[in-house]
């Protein structure tokens, strides 16, 4: 079985919760099947992926401000070229945004077409953007969801979502949830000196991680909700606490308590120098592959009932869910009064990834899958 998988985004670097999956889950699914990967512009050191170098002409007034290169006539016959040339069994659209060169690459060899939802974007719009536009994203995705042949979901309650949004359609909905790679060794010391030496971290300096792309209208909305609500509750109350936001494109203007270091590629290392994360996202969809990055390593982490939507298997057992400021405040406050909090839960966090939510897991029951959508 071969499966041509098209992203929207260049997978170069690594440093959004989309590249992740991606990188991560098709590598793994690659144990199984043929898998290649084709995207626009840098994608290197990714050696499943064909990186089509073109550029972007379309840019600035299309949804989520820049979609690269898959909307444009270039991007979706150079995929058709691959398509015709290696002749896949299945084609598949990893995301909203890459539907229209996946398509008609499938419709090009009579593939089997499915698409990926990885955010409900009429659901990650409100709240985010003013109406009517989420009611226009909702009438798209009716649209477009109901043109595939079968539908990939991250969580049950959004394959429900979806479902109800396709209406008579009855076409396959598989769920395929996100996941996170382990630690392999824990960072050398000197890994984790260099880090602090470029934060320039004070011995006694406790650190509060948040990671996430800042160009994501929910991660942003987050910070600044956390840093008008929640953070008044806790000014003066803990000296020495540094807030470390990872993550690009750095923001122009301040976000009260927050140091924004933009990408770190070492995110081993950034874990193991922070006492607690936070996450507070309070809009959009999908599961967070940064909360799970975190329990994988380790990390406490307080976090929004809507930044572990579609974990279950006793999430709140490895997390601290909070949803209104006082809660999330005391949450973070009781965190710091803990001498070792980082040692107290990183075992349990650590053990529930690799019980539920590992990629080599999660490719195994997806290749299982797709198995059952082929002759």
């Amino acid at each position: 079985m071969k499966l041509l998988v098209v992203s929207w985004q260049p997978l170069h670097p690594v440093n959004s919760g989309y590249r992740r999956r991606v990188t991560a889950l098709y590598g793994e699914l690659s144990k199984h099947l043929e898998v290649r990967v084709v995207a626009p512009g840098d994608s290197r050191d990714q050696p499943l992926v064909n990186p089509i170098p073109s550029p972007s002409t379309w840019r600035g007034f299309l949804p989520k401000g820049k979609l690269w290169e898959t909307f444009s006539p270039a991007f979706r016959d150079a995929v058709a070229e691959q398509a015709v040339v290696w002749k896949p069994d299945i084609v598949l659209a990893e995301g909203l945004w890459s539907v229209s060169a996946a398509r008609y690459a499938a419709r090009q060899v009579n593939a089997s077409f499915g698409i990926t939802i990885q955010n409900i974007e009429s659901e990650s719009a409100k709240g985010v953007y003013p109406f009517p536009f989420p009611q226009f994203l909702k009438s798209y995705e009716k649209k477009v969801y109901g043109q595939a042949n079968w539908l990939v979901a991250i969580t049950k309650e959004e394959a429900r979502i979806v479902r109800a949004l396709v209406g008579d359609n009855e076409n396959p909905i598989l769920v395929v949830p996100n996941g996170a790679t382990p630690l392999d060794s824990t960072p050398s010391a000197d890994r984790i000196a260099r880090l602090r030496s470029q934060w320039d971290l004070k011995e006694r300096d406790r650190v509060v991680l948040f990671t996430g792309r800042l160009d994501y209208p929910p991660n942003r909305k987050g910070l600044e909700w956390f840093s008008n609500e929640v953070f008044p509750m806790l000014q003066g109350k803990h000296d020495g606490v540094r807030w470390i936001a990872i993550g690009e494109p750095v923001p122009e203007s301040p976000i009260e308590p927050f140091e924004f270091v933009g990408f770190v590629d070492d995110l081993d290392a950034a874990c193991a120098t922070a006492t607690l994360a936070i996450s507070p996202i309070r809009h959009g969809s999908g599961t967070s592959i940064k909360v799970l990055d975190l329990l994988a390593r380790g990390v406490p982490i307080v976090a929004t009932p809507e930044s572990v939507r579609g974990l279950g298997n006793g999430v709140e057992q490895v997390a601290k869910i909070a949803e209104a400021p006082g809660e999330f405040s005391e949450s973070i406050q009781a965190f710091m009064s803990d001498s070792n909090p980082t040692e107290n839960r990183g075992h349990e966090s650590r053990r529930w990834v690799e019980d539920y939510y590992l990629w080599s897991r999660i490719a195994h029951d997806f290749h299982i899958s797709l198995k059952s959508l082929t002759p």
